[in-house]
């Protein structure tokens, strides 16, 4: 029996025998992953965690420069009819709903990426941030490939009511789902991810991008989003030291 010792020190000391054993039975490595942080053992990271990392890392590159072209295609577009008001013609049209289906599993991937790599007490606002990442995706995959596959092959003369369905101006049943999806659902996404960011500048920098601008919408967005999530990711994604991992306190993300 210990003597001369308080409770709580006895207590102290019985946590650390437990974790001691714990340790000495499984490693080190997983009993770090139990309580939500990836350790680098003997120099190298978990290899689950790097590969996780490496995915979100490439999947942000590639949506940043995708993005790029994206603009581009929309810049060409709209100074080819010296317009923009009208929706964008084709061939630019259709150049930028195929790399909207391109983008729109790999920004699933990346969010995934994001939600593997997020300390513990950050994993339940990041399922969420994927859940509505996954909605906007599926619904603008869904928009775009019908529009690719079969609004260009009805005849808008003779089908009535096609601007009201197919159409890309006010009111349109498919530009209202297209709204909701990048409007809604993926600002969403980025304000349940916010938690993943473990130090309060990364976690002012997501609210930034996230919050709505006024001036421009989601479209400009989208490209700010994807580069600071590429340097996060690339720069910050790394696993955190049991003894150093932060504590996400709630002013991180409310404030």
């Amino acid at each position: 029996m210990v003597t001369g010792l308080r409770p709580i020190e006895v207590r102290t000391a019985a946590a650390d025998v437990k974790r001691e054993r714990r340790e000495a039975t499984d490693g080190p490595a997983q009993v770090a992953k139990r309580r939500g942080s990836w350790p680098v053992v003997d120099g190298d990271e978990d290899p689950a965690i790097k590969h996780t990392r490496m995915l979100g890392a490439w999947s942000a590159r590639t949506i940043f420069l995708m993005e790029v072209v994206y603009v581009a295609v929309f810049v060409a577009g709209f100074a080819s009819i010296r317009n923009t008001s009208d929706p964008l013609p084709d061939p630019y049209l259709a150049i930028a709903e195929v790399l909207i289906l391109v983008m729109a599993p790999i920004m699933v991937c990346l969010m995934l990426a994001i939600h593997q790599c997020a300390p513990k007490q950050a994993k339940p606002f990041t399922q969420v941030a994927l859940g509505w990442m996954l909605a906007a995706a599926a619904f603008t995959t869904v928009v775009h490939f019908v529009q690719l596959t079969v609004a260009r092959h009805i005849d808008s003369a003779t089908f009535p009511g096609y601007a009201g369905i197919f159409g890309w101006q006010w009111p349109s049943t498919f530009y209202a789902i297209d709204i909701v999806a990048w409007d809604v659902f993926f600002g969403l996404a980025l304000l349940f991810a916010v938690p993943a960011f473990p130090h309060r500048g990364d976690a002012t920098l997501v609210r930034r991008v996230a919050m709505p601008d006024r001036s421009g919408g989601a479209f400009r967005q989208r490209a700010r989003v994807a580069h600071d999530w590429h340097c996060w990711l690339h720069g910050r994604l790394r696993p955190h030291l049991p003894p150093a991992q932060p504590n996400i306190q709630p002013g991180d993300w409310t404030s």
